[in-house]
């Protein structure tokens, strides 16, 4: 497995060259020190939620390296906000984060592809089954079955993503 790059190298290879903020960067060390996230993002509209999908996704790629009796990094990656336009935008922003792990070399320049491919390396050793789809699936929960909505492998990685309506009633 290739070894890890800084969160920030991680960050930047995913999000257009745009640095973390500093909040995101506390967040992406906290959580990847200790497995544990806050009980609520309280951050105001417009600085970076989202990324929180960015910092799970990596510190489950630094879990990797752990022994698998001490990890406890979740492989499925809930993000549950209560508008549904927010949802519809994490979700495109998920999607691209799963198709750059499948296809690094969209990721633009030399030390961007790197670190994409260092952790969909990491995500990669994470599935006991291995996946076609490549190594992140992404969900979207929505009213009625969705075909695909589960992924392949139960230990493969995941993000999924709802409204906390949906939720509670997948939940119930």
């Amino acid at each position: 497995m290739s070894r890890l790059p800084e969160f920030s190298t991680y960050y930047r290879a995913v999000n257009a060259g745009r640095d973390p903020l500093p909040w995101q960067a506390r967040l992406a060390s906290d959580v990847c020190a200790t497995g544990i996230w806050p009980s609520e993002i309280a951050v105001p509209t417009g600085l970076g939620k989202t990324s929180c999908l960015d910092i799970a996704v990596y510190a489950l790629a630094v879990s990797a390296s752990r022994d698998r009796r001490e990890s406890v990094t979740p492989r499925r990656i809930w993000y549950v906000v209560d508008r549904r336009l927010l949802v519809d935008v994490a979700t495109s922003h998920a999607r691209r984060l799963a198709r750059l792990f499948t296809h690094p070399d969209e990721a633009g320049d030399p030390s961007s592809i790197a670190a994409v491919s260092a952790v969909a390396d990491a995500l990669r050793s994470l599935a006991a089954l291995g996946s076609s789809e490549g190594p992140l699936h992404v969900s979207q929960l929505r009213g009625g079955a969705e075909l695909g909505s589960r992924a392949p492998d139960p230990s493969q990685p995941a993000l999924v993503l709802s409204t906390v309506a949906m939720f509670a009633s997948r939940l119930l």
